[in-house]
Parts: structure tokens; sequence; C-alpha cells
């Protein structure tokens, strides 16, 4: 797994240092996302600093609607700060489920590996996204797996379980195309220069670039954002 105790242990460490925190009012939040007591209620997080408002917004980057906030996270598998922040946004995204609807939109920022943008959707078109986009970034990042061009996806995926043909298959298919094709739009709206980028309700952008750094400290935006929203919903249906 990619996500573990140590790394959030040494992230909660590291913002309770001395000299860890730009922003105070993240600390409560975090502890709060990361489902630890909080001693008090975090301030506001401003905007044009801890996050962007897009104008005008652009529609759900997820297909339909359910009612929940959509989380958009861009992403690119070899960035480092990607696999990074898998840490915290996997296990918020799952704990937030009933109110969050979760989206990741892979985002290569150079064009020698934007065959990993195909695979992400390939991987989804097998149903094998959940099980298998962890086990990515683990080899890229961790156990030093080559994963750039189409044949060495190929091959890393055989010891997986997809043969070739399946694979091959996925990775020709229309939908794979349309999703690379979809995320490369929303990109452009959004003028996204950096990954990973957190977009909340297709209005708000976030990004540890934001609060100093920290990718726990984007989620605790994140999160705060998510509030925002849902009480923005519930004040226009009274």
């Amino acid at each position: 797994m990619v996500a573990t105790k140590a790394g959030v242990a040494a992230e909660r460490e590291r913002l309770t240092s001395a000299g860890a925190g730009r922003r105070r009012w993240l600390l409560p939040l975090l502890l709060w996302c990361l489902a630890l007591p909080a001693g008090a209620a975090p301030a506001t997080p401003e905007e044009g600093l801890d996050y962007d408002v897009v104008e005008p917004p652009a529609k759900r980057a997820g297909k339909g609607a359910d009612g929940r906030v959509e989380v958009v996270e861009f992403f690119w598998y070899q960035c480092p700060h990607c696999n990074a922040l898998t840490v915290l946004i996997e296990p918020w995204a799952q704990r937030s489920r009933e109110r969050v609807r979760f989206v990741r939109l892979p985002l290569a920022l150079n064009s020698a590996y934007a065959a990993q943008d195909r695979l992400y959707f390939a991987l989804e078109e097998l149903g094998l996204v959940e099980r298998l986009h962890p086990t990515v970034f683990q080899a890229i990042h961790e156990d030093g797996v080559k994963l750039k061009t189409v044949g060495q996806m190929t091959a890393f995926l055989r010891d997986e379980g997809v043969s070739r043909e399946r694979f091959g298959k996925a990775m020709r298919s229309p939908g794979v195309r349309a999703g690379v094709a979809h995320v490369r739009q929303l990109a452009s709206h959004y003028r996204i220069a950096e990954v990973p980028t957190l977009l909340v309700d297709g209005r708000y952008l976030t990004s540890a670039g934001h609060v100093g750094g920290s990718q726990a400290d984007a989620i605790a935006v994140v999160e705060w954002l998510v509030r925002r929203v849902e009480e923005e919903r519930r004040a226009a249906r009274r």
C-alpha cells in the first residue's frame, strides 16, 4: 500500500512541531479530517491565498450528479508529490464518501509520459482502478519500475493478471480517448499548471502550493470548502 500509518503520523508530527504551522487554523481542521479530536473550531481560509475561485465554473468533471459535493484530484503517476498526497486523500475520500464524490483525473505535465493518462482510464475501463491505482504509484516510486511506455505498462500489468490483449483493447478504446480529451479540456479551462491540484464543486482550486507546501494542509482546505458548499446548498433550499 502507498498510504501508511507511519506517513500519517509523520505528517501530524510535522504540523504540531514549533515551526510547522504557517496557518494555525489548519491544524484543528486537519485533525478533524484525520478523525482525531480537535480542541477548537478552525478560522476561515483566505480566498486568493489558500484557495482560488474559478470564474466561470465548469461542468462537473465526473459522470452524472448524485447530490454529493464533487472533489477532483488532478494527478500524474510520475509525480512524487501526487504519490505523497495518496497517504491522505484516499483515506479522506473513503471516510467522506457519503458527502463527497471523489474523482481522479490523470494529467501528465510532460508529454513523454502521456501514456500514463491513458493507463489510468484503461484501468477504469477494465474495472481495476481501485485495486491497481495505488499499486501503480508504489511500483513507480517505491519499487523503481519504469512505466513510461505502453510496452512497459503491458509487462507490468501482465504480472498483475491482465493479459496483453485485454490491456491493449482498453488502451485503444473510445472511452479512454474521450477521458483523456476531457481531462485536457478541463485542465485548459482551469489553467492547471501543477499537480496535484484539487478542485471543489467546479469552483474552488487549492493545492499544497497554496498552503506552504503541505499536502495535509491542502486536504484541510478541501474539507473546509466542502462544508462551505454544503452550507450554500442548505441556504439555497430555505
